[in-house]
Order: structure tokens, then sequence, then C-alpha cells
């Protein structure tokens, strides 16, 4: 039989609350989640593993619903993670690039400002 854990080792283990914990289930991005005989939630080291998995990516601004689609398709092979990751990381470097120009706008602002006065 493989180790149990309750809803509070996993938060503490995980780094991320009981409510998130529970919002992830409600959604679909946990499934199967056993329970107990007073109905308490029982997770096993192939949830903590998802669960660190959303977790990462949830830090990473993935949204919720591409999360799902993955896990509702194939459960994240390493090929479905790898497309995940890279697609995030082009839209990451659009920001990064929409952020550098809102900067240089600024810099230039801040240009003017100081050589009209």
């Amino acid at each position: 039989m493989s180790e149990q854990y309750d809803i509070e080792f996993v938060s503490k283990e995980v780094n991320i609350s009981k409510s998130k914990l529970r919002y992830y289930e409600k959604h679909g991005l946990i499934k199967n989640i056993e329970r107990d005989d007073q109905n308490n939630r029982i997770y096993n080291e192939k949830n903590i593993e998802l669960i660190k998995l959303i977790a990462c990516l949830r830090r990473l601004n993935v949204p919720i619903s591409k999360i799902k689609q993955n896990i509702d398709v194939n459960n994240f092979n390493e090929e479905s993670l790898e497309g995940i990751l890279q697609e995030h990381k082009r839209v990451l470097r659009e920001k990064v690039d929409e952020y550098t120009d809102y900067i240089n706008e600024i810099d230039d602002k801040l240009e003017r400002q100081l050589t009209s006065n």
C-alpha cells in the first residue's frame, strides 16, 4: 500500500493553500482523490507530484484551462509538457518585449522632460 497524506501535509509540502487544493480538485485538475471514513481527502505520491506540476505551471501563469486541457487529454506526457512550456515561454518573451517598449517610451518622455526644462 502506498503512502497516504492529508490535505494539511500536502498544503505544506507543495506550499499552496488548502483552499487552492480544493479549488484544483473542484475544477478537475486533480482527480480521484480518495476519502477516509470522515470524508477527509487522502492524497498519494502521484497526486502530490501532479499538484507540484500544477503549482509550478500556475507560478508561470499558465492558464488553468490549458493545464486542465492537457490533464484531460493525456495526463502530461513529456512531449505535451514541453509543448506547454515552450508556448508559455514564447508568450512570456512577447510580454517582456512589450514591457521593454513601455519602458523605452517612459525613458523617452523622461528624457524629453529633462531637456525641455
